[in-house]
């Protein structure tokens, strides 16, 4: 599991990570390779001008010489919202701050449905003006046990991860194959685990508990077959 505390260190790495990609951006920087070519005229102009535009059957490069700065910037982030639903003040965010991704946080029990009105009402802000007219990747945390935000009719539940590795991988395959259908028919399209993460010290445990409690039980079963 992932500490969600912005006082974790992990938190914090990442808030780095993300405030350096932002300012790659702003400096015309590409993180994955050469300078990337300034907002010109065109990327700066309404979206009544850049409406005959078909975002979609861009290239890349085109795509992001359609964006503006902001835009730009929007999407290397990934604001957290909800996972019961979006506040007007979340969506006014979205569409003022050029938001390119949502995590869904928190627990909902609403089930597939619920969630999928969810998700609709989120991607309603996505236009021209403000994310350029991409889609965002709207994804949670769905890692089984003590890490499943979403709950409820449609949604399976789902074992922890220690539990699941007793199972065949054919078993094991076909259970993720159901987990990942049912965050599909519920608008998602990106699930941030299942993951390995680790927990590095015994200062860092109390921040991911869960995640603690998991590795002291798989280094016993190491322990265990060791000594075997």
């Amino acid at each position: 599991m992932r500490g969600h505390s912005s006082s974790t260190p992990r938190s914090a790495a990442r808030a780095a990570v993300t405030g350096a990609l932002a300012l790659a951006l702003a400096a015309g920087l590409s993180p994955m390779g050469p300078p990337l070519a300034r907002p010109g005229p065109a990327a700066a102009t309404t979206g009544v001008q850049r409406a005959a535009v078909n975002v979609a059957s861009l290239t890349p490069t085109r795509t992001l010489a359609t964006l503006s700065l902001d835009q730009r910037v929007g999407q290397v982030l990934m604001m957290g919202v909800p996972a019961t639903g979006a506040s007007a003040t979340d969506l006014s965010i979205l569409t003022k701050n050029k938001i390119g991704n949502v995590f869904l946080k928190g627990h909902s029990h609403s089930g597939v449905t619920a969630t999928k009105a969810v998700v609709t009402k989120i991607n309603a802000t996505v236009s021209l003006t403000s994310t350029g007219g991409q889609k965002r990747f709207i994804a949670t945390d769905q890692e089984g046990g003590y890490v499943q935000v979403l709950k409820g009719p449609g949604f399976s539940t789902m074992p922890t991860a220690l539990h699941q590795g007793t199972w065949a991988p054919s078993t094991l395959k076909a259970a993720a194959t159901t987990w990942g259908k049912q965050l599909h028919a519920a608008g998602l399209n990106v699930n941030l685990a299942p993951v390995a993460d680790t927990v590095p010290s015994a200062a860092f445990a109390p921040y991911n508990l869960p995640r603690a409690k998991v590795d002291a039980a798989a280094l016993e079963v190491l322990q265990t077959r060791a000594g075997q």
